[in-house]
């Protein structure tokens, strides 16, 4: 279940230009709430699509019931009732200067992104908070960026891994470490309850097989 597809209204309705794509009320919540119900039930739901890069209103789809559902997009977990229901819910952040890198400045400008970075801060830590895992993407060498000519090639990166604590970090690790060679730095919240990896390196196809 994708969460755009419950965006409520088409680029021609006037409420489109007072909401912007972090507000929660912005999408009907409670109706993807309903459907994952359905289908964890077992029924099958018909569902239109309504992107939020399209003009209008797509076709009605039916998506059957399956032994596993996923559920993504912004507000995956805002609803309690529906993120109860999640056996593991991931969240997967971009840091700025990446999203500053990589994406086209009218892109950005078209989701109105660079009005909506205090939102998107807050939006950002309250699925954090509720995730189980927490995957950030960041560059090795921020500085590089700035003075970078060309944007087709792809920076070193790293990797934030947050999860709960005694989740399997010390496994992880230790397989990274010895089998990948990869660079790992632990850090542990005050209270213990949760472990962040910092992952650097490059890791080759032999080493994932």
């Amino acid at each position: 279940l994708d969460v755009s597809d419950y965006y409520k209204w088409d680029k021609s309705y006037p409420m489109r230009a007072r909401n912007n794509f972090l507000l929660p009320n912005s999408y009907n919540l409670s109706r993807l709430t309903k459907d994952y119900y359905y289908l964890s039930g077992g029924k099958s739901i018909w569902q239109n699509s309504n992107f939020l890069n399209r003009n209008v209103i797509g076709s009605t789809k039916k998506i059957e019931s399956r032994d596993y559902i996923c559920v993504t997009g912004v507000h995956s977990f805002t609803i309690k009732r529906l993120r109860d229901k999640l056996n593991l819910k991931i969240f997967i952040e971009i840091e700025e200067n990446l999203i500053d890198y990589f994406f086209n400045e009218d892109d950005l400008k078209k989701t109105n992104y660079f009005n909506q970075k205090n939102q998107l801060k807050d939006y950002v830590n309250n699925q954090i908070k509720y995730s189980d895992l927490a995957f950030k993407f960041a560059a090795v060498n921020a500085v590089s960026l700035k003075n970078a000519k060309n944007k087709a090639e792809i920076p070193k990166l790293k990797l934030y891994v947050n999860m709960a604590n005694g989740f399997f970090h010390e496994e992880l690790s230790r397989s990274l470490i010895g089998l990948c060679a990869m660079h790992i730095d632990v850090e542990q919240t005050s209270d213990l309850e949760n472990i962040t990896l910092c992952i650097e390196g490059e890791a080759t196809k032999e080493d994932i097989e």
